[in-house]
């Protein structure tokens, strides 16, 4: 029995094959400008929620090219949607502002911009400074941690 972190299917197999290819076939039309609903009838998908998850898996494949120029080409597009209503926006105009602040909103998802950041903490040197500033003594803080934690 294989490890649990392992998937049983090889990563060649046909019907991995055949799902990258609808992934690139669904990227290419949603770079044509198709909508979710053409795309997932052209490709048979039931839903457009189909095409959505694949375009989302092709853009992940950081190295495949069309997610690439897909990405420069949605980027392009949104930075025109910006340019266009943003003169009504300083106006005060609502609607031309909801959709800036969506353009936006993609713009920042498509650069990655609100992806999680990872923090690394010295919980020693941090427990010893909590500590110090409270007046406790930080080997019975560290001990107590410890305690807690199940270490």
């Amino acid at each position: 029995m294989p490890p649990k972190h392992q998937s049983r299917e090889s990563k060649y197999s046909p019907r991995r094959i055949e799902a990258a290819k609808r992934q690139a076939q669904a990227l290419e039309l949603r770079m044509a400008g198709r909508t979710w609903w053409e795309i997932a009838q052209a490709l048979n998908y039931k839903t457009p929620e189909g095409p959505q998850m694949a375009v989302k898996a092709a853009l992940s494949k950081t190295l495949t090219p069309p997610a690439e120029q897909f990405r420069a080409l949605a980027l392009e597009r949104l930075s025109k949607v910006v340019q266009v209503f943003w003169p009504a926006f300083l106006r005060g105009d609502e609607r031309s502002g909801m959709m800036v602040l969506r353009a936006v909103a993609d713009i920042r998802q498509l650069l990655g911009l609100d992806a999680p950041v990872k923090v690394q903490v010295d919980i020693r040197e941090e427990a010893t400074r909590i500590a110090t500033e409270l007046g406790l003594d930080p080997a019975e803080v560290m001990k107590e941690a410890e305690r807690i934690l199940g270490k």
